[in-house]
């Protein structure tokens, strides 16, 4: 799990971590970072760290859905409206956010 968000969120691979001590860097770090968030989160009712990546994810889900309804339904955004039970601005908006120009899946 370590490995996991070392290389999701930092970048880092942790096979190149050469050494306990940079293991052992790397651990603190990844402590102090939550630490901070849930104190964070207990000062200011923000959003924590898990509750971003979950955010992050639902994203990443929603615009893969919307670019294969897109390819599937050749671009046009009302029938991916529908299929996705969505108002039609709704999907507009996702494609202004996610920068997908439903132009690109006309011609496929």
């Amino acid at each position: 799990m370590v490995r996991a968000i070392m290389k999701e969120h930092f970048g880092i691979d942790a096979e190149v971590l050469k050494n306990s001590q940079q293991i052992e860097l790397a651990l603190r770090l990844l402590a102090v970072l939550r630490e901070e968030a849930l104190r964070e989160k207990a000062e200011t009712g923000a959003p924590s760290y898990r509750d971003a990546a979950q955010k992050a994810r639902r994203e990443q889900k929603r615009r893969q859905r919307l670019v294969s309804l897109l390819r599937e339904h050749r671009g046009n955004v009302s029938e991916v409206a529908r299929v996705m039970e969505k108002a039609r601005n709704q999907i507009v908006r996702w494609m202004r956010r996610y920068e997908i120009d439903p132009d690109a899946f006309r011609g496929v």
